[in-house]
């Protein structure tokens, strides 16, 4: 009789218990991962295709909103240039002068303006006056919105027009309840519009017009799959479907273009959402529960034999640390024990958390540090001065913030590249840390010896900052301050060559704990600008008054910006007088704001803010084009005068608009004003700031027949080479030297600026005469011409009349 154990040894190993243990638990648990794989596939797969129906219906609802959007814009421009006096004016005077060409050239340019592809303009009967951009047949749909806006009613809609989309929006030009006309803006549906919703969106978004794709964020050749589908009634997308564009799948959507249209409408809006990242998804559960399925199998053949409580607790120990790391314990270690497999894992589980806290502690590091110097950024640097602030509201403590910006390193920027300026901020950041640290930087009194050091921080760019806590008075800063300024003045060798580099500085002290962190940051970087703008390689301590004078100036920006959507500028005119005569031969423009509450208001109180915020564009336009009108409808009321020019101030800014000529050209045009009749000043500054542009520019304007004055002649840094280049025809004396005559150095100077102009073959006009002396001594010059209060201030455009009727006494006459 065999025994059992001989029975046991010779047995074949699939009669064995663990073998049959094995390969049933290894059958069970295979189908159970094959249905749980098949369940989670066909679960994954139709949840993908609800979230795709729910994503694909936000989609929709986000491009309703973003056209609603567009068309709201678009109906505000267009309805603002309805309300234009201007506008109704030009209605007005089409309708009555049956002038369409002015109509349409006025609706070229505010289709150039509003970037729209057509517009139409209409009468208040219908007629149409200009449509520029539209070309071919008057769809039906556009005359139904125009008739709409013609009956008062502004209409928007979406329309097919040759086989292109657009965004229509109708408006209605009334006087009082009287309808002048109709302005109706289109706007193209294309490729660029849709691949703007696609970013919005998150889908592939298609504008259909019938079979035909208006505009769409697919590439090419899907886009022409796509185009293709559509023509195929029986394979074009349903409103949810799977479709595939060559090589892709996507999940589609079809929705109608307009909300609350018509569901059997051509005009259609087609969203793709992409498959291939829910088939991804669906790939990595399949991989995942296969692999998870061939570990288990391992697990259930040797798990029966092996498994014991020597080999459990191991596994038990590095749950365990993985629990106490998930609690922030980062300092646990797993000991290292049991089988070599289990000591593997407990080694390799030490190592990965020895590298994680190292990578916290890094991340950590550059969360708060700049990433080039090494010093704390602004995040580490503000929770210092907050903490500071904290404490010295609690001790009567007092801290100070220094703001350092280097002068012109964006000049070294552009000339060196931004590699050496990277060089230059890592020794500027050297010097400045050693500086902060060496003992003659800070002078401390005796009671503060044990107070920490400054921290120096760099906040972005070439901006750097320094914390002084417990600090007597602004004395300790400044003496830090001139350290820091003397140490970055050092020449700094980079590349084999020195570059010279200063800085400017702002102080702001706090005042024992009444300020916030916040506020003494930001005094010190109004302090800073300060500096920087008195010339720069200087500091300046922060007051009251900086404070003020930054709000003041925010309020006179806003208000500045208010005055433009308001047209609250006027412009005043000057008489250019001929002295030899006293004849009235032109007017300068000047501009004045009608301020609701102060009054009328010189440029002196707002140019300086108009110039620095670009403003001063969208002045200099408004007085060019009244000047011009202005000057058109002198002659117009007076033809037996003589022919008056108007002088325009154009700023730096403008000057340097690369459109400036072609502004200047459509205000001739739309104006009707002479070439010839208009003098644009522009200063030697601006002339000289690019002076082989400025030539380019010059010639352009002098090309249309514009006379050219070079302003403020004399104050500037113009070169004798340039201005004999330049094709300027007359030169203004600044009324600095005009106002010296009685001093023989500005005497002598008018002289030469006078023999100057003479050997050029330029005229001259001396600005800001106010006396008969000074008037005296300019004709004894042979001065042709004079402008100043001696003759007139600037008056109102409806006193010019005036002045016109009666310049055939002379201008003496006139103001006697």
């Amino acid at each position: 009789m065999r025994s059992p154990a001989h029975f046991r040894l010779g047995a074949r190993w699939y009669r064995r218990l663990g073998a049959r243990v094995a390969v049933g638990l290894t059958l069970l648990i295979g189908f159970s991962l094959g249905a749980v794989l098949i369940a989670t596939t066909r679960v994954v797969r139709a949840r993908s295709l609800d979230r795709a129906s729910e994503e694909l219906d936000v989609a929709q609802l986000t491009f309703y909103r973003l056209v609603d959007a567009r068309a709201d814009s678009a109906a505000s421009l267009t309805r603002l240039i309805t309300d234009l006096p201007i506008f109704r004016a030009h209605m007005s005077d089409a309708r009555l002068a049956d002038d369409p060409e002015t109509i349409g050239l006025m609706a070229d340019e505010y289709r150039r303006q509003l970037n729209a592809q057509f517009v139409v303009v209409t009468d208040g009967h219908g007629a149409w006056l200009g449509s520029p951009g539209l070309t071919g047949q008057r769809p039906t749909a556009l005359l139904t919105s125009i008739d709409a806006a013609g009956r008062g009613d502004p209409d928007r809609t979406i329309l097919a027009i040759e086989d292109r989309l657009f965004l229509v929006v109708s408006e209605p030009a009334r006087f009082g309840e009287e309808i002048l006309g109709t302005m109706t803006v289109g706007y193209a549906l294309d490729d660029a519009v849709a691949k703007e919703l696609a970013q919005l969106t998150h889908c592939q978004v298609n504008l259909v017009s019938s079979s035909r794709v208006s505009g769409s964020s697919l590439p090419r050749a899907e886009r022409a799959a796509l185009a293709l589908m559509l023509s195929d009634g029986a394979s074009a997308p349903t409103p949810l479907s799977e479709i595939r564009l060559l090589d892709e799948r996507y999940v589609s959507g079809s929705f109608p273009l307009v909300r609350r249209q018509d569901p059997g409408a051509t005009e259609r809006l087609v969203l793709l959402k992409p498959w291939q990242p829910t088939q991804q998804f669906v790939d990595a559960i399949r991989t995942q529960i296969l692999g998870a399925g061939g570990i288990v199998f391992i697990l259930a053949m040797i798990g029966g034999l092996l498994f014991s409580r020597y080999v459990d607790r191991p596994w038990r120990n590095i749950a365990a640390a993985a629990e106490e790391i998930a609690t922030g314990n980062w300092e646990h270690q797993v000991p290292v024990q049991g089988t070599a497999e289990a000591a593997t894992m407990a080694v390799a589980f030490n190592e990965m958390t020895s590298s994680l806290r190292a990578a916290q502690q890094r991340l950590l590091y550059d969360a708060l540090h700049d990433h080039l110097t090494g010093l704390p950024n602004r995040a580490l640097f503000m929770d210092r001065v907050t903490h500071a602030g904290s404490h010295a509201s609690r001790r009567p403590l007092t801290f100070a913030v220094l703001f350092v910006d280097l002068d012109r390193f964006k000049a070294v920027n552009d000339s060196l590249g931004h590699a050496v300026g990277d060089l230059l901020l890592l020794e500027i950041a050297r010097r400045l840390r050693d500086a902060i640290r060496s003992g003659d930087a800070v002078s401390r009194s005796v009671e503060h010896q044990n107070s920490s050091d400054p921290t120096l921080a760099r906040l972005g760019g070439d901006e750097f900052t320094v914390l002084m806590e417990n600090v007597r008075d602004a004395s300790d800063a400044v003496r830090l301050a001139e350290c820091l300024l003397e140490t970055i003045a050092v020449p700094v060798r980079v590349g084999g060559g020195d570059i010279f580099i200063t800085a400017s500085i702002g102080i702001a002290v706090s005042a024992s704990g009444q300020s916030s962190a916040n506020d003494v940051v930001r005094d010190a970087d109004t302090a800073m600008y300060r500096a920087k703008a008195s010339g720069g390689n200087r500091y300046v301590v922060f007051d009251a008054t900086m404070h003020r004078n930054a709000v003041e100036r925010l309020q006179r920006e806003t208000a500045l910006r208010r005055a433009i959507e308001r047209n609250e500028f006027a412009v005043y005119y000057q008489p250019i007088v001929r002295l030899r005569d006293s004849r009235l031969t032109g007017f300068e423009a000047l501009v004045r704001w009608n301020h609701p509450d102060q009054g009328c208001l010189s440029p002196a109180t707002f140019i300086q803010v108009a110039e620095d915020t670009g403003l001063i564009t969208h002045i200099d336009q408004f007085v060019l084009r009244a000047a011009c009108q202005a000057a058109r409808d002198w002659h117009s009321r007076i033809p037996d005068v003589a022919p008056l020019t108007v002088s325009v101030n154009i700023s730096a800014r403008s000057f340097a608009q690369p459109d400036l000529v072609e502004q200047v050209t459509h205000i001739l045009r739309d104006t009707g004003l002479k070439a010839h009749r208009l003098h644009l000043e522009i200063t030697e500054s601006a002339a000289m700031a690019d002076a082989e542009r400025a030539r380019a520019v010059l010639v352009d304007l002098k090309a249309l027949g514009v006379r050219l004055s070079l302003d403020d002649f004399g104050t500037g840094f113009s070169s004798l080479s340039y201005l004999q280049r330049f094709p300027v025809d007359t030169l203004k004396i600044d009324r600095s030297f005009i106002a010296r005559t009685d001093q023989l150095d500005c005497r002598e100077i008018i002289r030469t600026i006078l023999n100057l102009a003479r050997t050029l073959g330029l005229d001259v006009i001396a600005e800001g005469t106010e006396t008969s002396g000074q008037v005296d001594f300019l004709e004894s010059l042979d001065c042709r011409f004079g402008q100043g209060y001696f003759f007139s201030h600037p008056i109102p455009g409806e006193d010019v009349n005036r002045l016109m009727s009666g310049q055939e006494h002379g201008f003496n006459s006139l103001v006697a």
